[in-house]
Order: C-alpha cells, then structure tokens, then sequence
C-alpha cells in the first residue's frame, strides 16, 4: 500500500515535545524573567520587614506575602514555558538582589538587617535562608505535575 501525497493531510502540526518548550526560552525571555527576579528581591528585601503587631506579638505579614510571590512567580513562570530552568533563571535574579541588599552599603547601611537586630533580624534571616531553600525546591517540582493522556 502506497502513501499519497494528495490524501496524506499536511496540515496537521507534529505533536509538540519538550524541545519546542527549549526553542521558546531564549536570551530575551530569560532576560526579562531574570529582571523580574531582580524586581522581586528587591520589593522583597524592604517589604519582608513589614510586621503587624496584635498585642504584643509581630506578625511577619511581610516576610510572608514575599515568600508566597516568590512561590507564586516562581510555579508561574515555570508552568508558562513548560521548563523549571524559567524558574531558575528568576530565582537566581531574586537571590542576587537580596544578597547585594543584605551586604552593607558605603555608608554602612543595610536593607536586609542581620540577626543582631533583634526578631527583625531573624525575620530576615528567615527571609534570606528560607527563601533560597524555599525557591530551591519550587524550582525543583516538575512543570508539570501529572502527565496527560493521550487519546488514541
């Protein structure tokens, strides 16, 4: 039996794998996510101080709404180009710019303060460690999280 070329439907497009999924993420993609990872740290590195005091306790509603966007942006990007090396590309700007904020300045200042500040200090410090550990295994999740079926 022969195959011809009038009856064999051309249109049809061949099923996309994962390396269409490495062909869309190129420098300017990669550019734009690292700097949104910059953007993140930095909105990180002074929101992460914001407490809410209820009595005598602060809460860290800042150390925990950045840490929820960084997972947030984190699974997003990863999910939207189908590749965990999108999520790499923003947690690496993202840990950049908290550690360039967490290193004193030349007047010796610092965004992110250390633990010898007190519970802000160690806010900070869960900041910085938990949000690498945190980012970490993000990353680390597969895209996608159930392969889909098939029909036949």
């Amino acid at each position: 039996m022969s195959t011809d070329p009038e009856s064999v439907a051309t249109h049809q497009q061949p099923p996309r794998g994962p390396n269409d999924a490495v062909a869309r993420f190129r420098f300017g993609p990669g550019l734009l996510l690292f700097l949104g990872g910059v953007v993140l740290g930095l909105l990180g590195a002074f929101l992460q101080a914001v407490t809410v005091s209820v009595g005598d306790l602060a809460l860290p509603v800042g150390l925990l709404v950045m840490l929820a966007a960084l997972f947030a942006s984190l699974r997003m990007v990863i999910h939207l180009y189908g590749l965990r090396r999108a999520g790499v590309v923003v947690l690496v700007g993202w840990t950049l710019a908290t550690l360039v904020l967490a290193l004193p300045g030349p007047g010796g200042d610092v965004a992110i303060p250390g633990t010898s500040e007190g519970i802000g200090g160690i806010y900070a410090l869960i900041y910085l460690l938990g949000g690498v550990v945190f980012g970490t295994a993000c990353v680390n999740v597969p895209a996608q999280l159930r392969r889909r079926e098939r029909g036949s």
